[in-house]
């Protein structure tokens, strides 16, 4: 198994055992692989590129659909429409894949482990699944085995947690999908060509 719990490896957690730990030589916190990291001034370490357990998913699923549709969409149908169409769907397609890069690579509000409660934190609450301390509002999501701010979901999609620090990201890759649906679905059936 790769995880303390003893539970056994998913193909996720298989995957990222083998890329991310033996080839890559990741560091981890949780089941979550860092990529990339560096000590702040004051001995902290900023995390600026974490990706979450379900980071295969997020590989070789959701970034290849939208790769394939908006791809397809773009081959057959996009010469066919004016020039203001092929920009405004150009950017959209672009923002979609930065929101979800961001989203699936950026901290998603990990709280750093306390063994005693932070000074002048009295509201602060015990973590057994966690071993530390943690503030309100904040969660333990056992699939990235960690503690996050205002934790709301684990999306496999995004391959992550969602938390208060990738919920913007989050919010505007789900409302570009959203879009980008809808534009490619009027460019498949030709609603667009008139434009």
């Amino acid at each position: 198994t790769l995880f303390e719990d003893n539970n056994p490896m998913s193909c996720c957690a298989w995957m990222s055992a083998v890329f991310c730990g033996t080839m890559l030589r990741a560091k981890r916190l949780g089941h979550m692989p860092v990529l990339w990291s560096r000590k702040a001034q004051d001995g902290r370490t900023n995390l600026i590129c974490i990706m979450g357990p379900f980071w295969p998913c997020l590989v070789f699923v959701t970034y290849p659909l939208i790769i394939v549709i908006s791809g397809a969409a773009a081959v057959a149908l996009i010469p066919q429409v004016s020039i203001a169409i092929k920009v405004i769907w150009a950017v959209c397609t672009l923002v979609l894949l930065v929101s979800l890069t961001v989203t699936a690579c950026s901290n998603p509000g990990i709280v750093r482990r306390w063994a005693n409660k932070p000074p002048r934190c009295d509201h602060w609450y015990w973590s057994d699944q966690a071993g530390t301390f943690r503030p309100p509002k904040s969660q333990y999501d056992g699939d990235c085995g960690v503690i996050i701010e205002e934790f709301d979901h684990t999306c496999p999609w995004t391959g992550t947690g969602i938390g208060k620090r990738n919920m913007p990201a989050f919010a505007t890759f789900v409302c570009c999908v959203c879009i980008c649906l809808v534009f490619d679905v009027l460019l498949l059936v030709g609603a667009l060509s008139e434009f």
